[in-house]
């Protein structure tokens, strides 16, 4: 949720203005679905940040490309979100509610008692 908040400026201003309240709620959608696989990458590299907005990056990137080269009106994102929600949903039925986070948790406690 606060991560369709973060990015909600983006879609009551400039070029994005003339969206549909339907398309903000595809977008709030999109990015919740999209912060469960960044979480869960997050989760699974021991913490690592940086897969987690490498995938970030090569997943804008992929959608400022995927527009340019077969344009699709907003109306039409719809197909897209639901194979993110789709992908996401998968992660959280194998990977659990947690994401993974007790096995991240594990490996950080480890490091720490090596460390000592």
């Amino acid at each position: 949720m606060v991560v369709g908040l973060w990015h909600f400026d983006e879609l009551v201003s400039g070029s994005a203005a003339e969206y549909r309240s339907a398309d903000i709620l595809l977008f709030t959608a999109g990015t919740i679905s999209a912060s469960v696989i960044y979480t869960w990458l997050c989760n699974n590299t021991r913490g690592s940040v940086l897969i987690a907005c490498l995938f970030h990056s090569v997943y804008d990137v992929t959608l400022i490309w995927s527009g340019v080269i077969v344009p699709i009106p907003p109306s039409e994102s719809w197909i897209g979100l639901a194979g993110l929600a789709a992908i996401a949903l998968m992660v959280i039925v194998l990977a659990g509610p947690r994401l993974s986070y007790e096995v991240f948790q594990k490996r950080v406690r480890q490091r720490e008692v090596y460390h000592e």
